[in-house]
């Protein structure tokens, strides 16, 4: 049951009705059902037995932490029973049918339960809990001695299936008392929601339908057409992701709850430890706070090689999350070593910028901007290839034919054809699609670039404008859904995170 569909609005309907209607004492049983209910319409009964493993051992194992005096030994053995029973459930789920199918084909389709292979949702209850049992441990916050909070805080639908990645002692209380709704609460709730459904249906599904015929027929595409589809793709996932976690902020926001935003424009990132301050912003900080800061506080004897071995061995780690397949790892990989790199190079590149009186320079941000976005995109490469293979074959012939757009700007400027045969029979695949959906697609692009590029909409004219007068606001409202409507791809395409 996806966001984008009309299932799931009769379900938050009617959820959120009887949620309101409630009793406030009772108001989390409703969600708590809710939850189980949504994430049971996946039609895969081990999704359902593994959250209820997670939460059992979770729940009783933060008492016995809880209960143990901070100097007790046993504090260490118990938090390690925890981490490691957690990671069990999610390794079970999301690798074993993978190497189980690898060796026998035939053995998955042949069981009864064909969702075998289905994982959403299980490594973000997963990481909620290992979060929980740490910052009880470490004394940061108590146990939820309510079991019913404590279930929801794991299965909390809105979050469930592609996060963000909450902390207990932020969302827990919030379960406990949530936000009493108001007029403005609702209208930026909904207007966020469709926001999120625009970039979803509108842009990232249309950018999707041309990287898959480029990546998925890759040996027919070779230099600018590669160049092309890698650089949308990064622009679809984006939209993507953070389609969805706009329309689960809306979703929780109308049931009074906050959650975290978990994107910040980061394609406008000055470097990649910019970048990863801005993308999938929670677990970003989850994985520095519960594996990088740990093994950097162990390697801190090396000095100044602590921080690099400790950034490769965290996205090392962060690749194998996100699948059993090599291109995760290299793509895990690939930004350890831009962040290593930069660690380590950080010093002479503030003395280069001092030496020049460069640290405020426009220019140098935007070069800045434009470097982090190309190598952002290079390592999509390895996220989006089906194999390892593919992706070498990427970056083999990307970077090919690198006078095309010098070539095909002189083109223009002369009044020249613009489609010599060369990049005709190159992009072929590519022409096959109907002028209507590059339209489309470019129109949906240009409208998110003028929303979301501007660095604070609210205090620009726009903004102000926008805020203080009805019938902007409205007319603005109104062509948003026209343009959701109107520009919407046809049929439905699963978000791209639902496979981690």
């Amino acid at each position: 049951m996806q966001f984008t569909t009309i299932q799931f609005i009769l379900f938050f309907t009617v959820a959120s009705f009887v949620y309101y209607v409630s009793k406030p004492t009772w108001r989390w049983v409703v969600l708590l059902i809710a939850s189980i209910y949504f994430y049971a319409q996946l039609d895969a009964p081990h999704l359902l037995v593994a959250l209820a493993l997670v939460t059992i051992i979770s729940y009783f194992l933060g008492l016995k932490l809880n209960n143990l005096p901070i100097e007790s030994s046993k504090r260490k053995l118990v938090l390690w029973i925890g981490i490691l029973l957690n990671l069990s459930v999610m390794a079970v789920v999301r690798y074993l049918p993978s190497i189980v199918n690898s060796f026998q084909a035939d053995l998955i389709s042949q069981l009864k339960t064909p969702n075998l292979m289905v994982t959403i949702g299980v490594s973000f209850f997963v990481f909620h809990a290992i979060s929980y049992l740490i910052d009880i441990y470490y004394a940061r916050n108590p146990a939820e001695f309510h079991i019913g909070y404590f279930s929801l805080y794991l299965s909390f639908f809105p979050k469930l299936l592609q996060g963000p990645i909450e902390r207990g002692s932020k969302l827990i209380p919030q379960l406990r008392n949530p936000q009493t709704l108001n007029d403005e609460i609702i209208r930026s709730a909904l207007l966020l929601f469709a926001w999120g459904l625009f970039k979803k249906v509108v842009v990232a599904d249309r950018l999707g339908m041309m990287v898959d015929i480029v990546y998925d027929d890759l040996p027919s595409f070779t230099g600018f057409t590669l160049r092309l589809a890698t650089l949308l793709y990064a622009i679809q996932i984006y939209c993507d992701f953070s389609g969805y976690t706009d329309m689960a902020l809306s979703i929780a926001r109308l049931l009074g709850i906050n959650l975290s935003n978990n994107f910040n424009r980061p394609y406008l990132a000055v470097s990649i430890v910019d970048f990863w301050r801005r993308w999938h912003i929670t677990f970003s900080n989850w994985i520095f706070d519960y594996i990088f800061n740990p093994i950097q506080m162990n390697l801190r004897r090396w000095k100044t090689w602590a921080n690099p071995i400790a950034l490769l061995v965290t996205f090392f780690l962060s690749g194998i999350w996100h699948g059993a397949n090599w291109t995760f790892v290299v793509w895990g990989l690939l930004h350890g070593i831009y962040m290593a790199t930069f660690v380590l190079f950080t010093p002479y590149r503030k003395k280069f910028l001092k030496r020049f009186r460069l640290e405020n320079s426009v220019f140098i941000r935007i070069i800045q901007s434009g470097m982090t976005f190309i190598l952002v995109s290079f390592a999509w490469i390895f996220f989006r290839a089906n194999t390892l293979a593919d992706a070498v074959y990427v970056v083999r012939y990307i970077f090919i034919d690198l006078d095309t757009v010098p070539r095909l700007l002189m083109m223009f400027m002369q009044g020249k054809a613009i489609l010599d045969e060369g990049l005709v029979h190159e992009s072929i695949g590519l022409f096959n699609i109907p002028f209507r959906e590059y339209y489309l697609a470019g129109l949906g692009l240009m409208i998110l670039m003028i929303v979301e590029l501007p660095k604070n909409l609210s205090t620009s004219r726009l903004g102000v404008a926008f805020h203080r007068h009805t019938v902007i606001r409205w007319a603005t409202y109104l062509l948003l859904v026209l343009a959701i409507f109107g520009l919407a791809a046809t049929g439905q395409t699963e978000f791209i995170y639902f496979q981690f």
